[in-house]
């Protein structure tokens, strides 16, 4: 009986070092958020109602949204973001940087600047400051 005691508290021991080695490494939320991506592409695939498209506006947000993770790194949050928002994927069907540049008045220099080096969100923010503190 106390051999089944310490070798309990041994398998626990490993339990929790495996899970905070995992989480340590970052692994342990790449797979949940791997999991969470995947339980809404299936839910999303088992659906038989057909979604309503998406208005432009939203379309425009959700790529904004979606190049400043890419350009961030969040490739884990990228992943449900994609599933769940139900925008299409860079290269799918999805507008260019140009195009909603063009569409929230940015100049030409604005966006230009914005592609080579930050996501367009931040060419946003800049405008904002500049027409807040002229």
């Amino acid at each position: 009986c106390e051999l089944t005691v310490v070798m309990s508290a041994t398998c626990e021991e490993l339990r929790s070092a495996l899970r905070e080695s995992l989480e340590a490494q970052g692994v342990l939320g790449e797979m949940r958020a791997k999991l969470r991506a995947e339980i809404f592409r299936l839910i999303d695939a088992s659906s038989e109602v057909t979604k309503p498209e998406m208005p432009a506006e939203t379309v425009a947000v959700a790529a904004l949204v979606r190049e400043f993770l890419e350009f961030s790194g969040y490739t884990q949050t990228l992943s449900v973001f994609d599933a769940e928002s139900g925008c299409p994927p860079r290269g799918e069907d999805q507008l260019s940087t140009e195009v909603i540049a063009a569409d929230l008045g940015l100049r030409e220099e604005e966006a230009e600047e914005s592609r080579r080096r930050l996501p367009l969100l931040y060419a946003l923010m800049a405008k904002a400051r500049r027409v807040a503190r002229p």
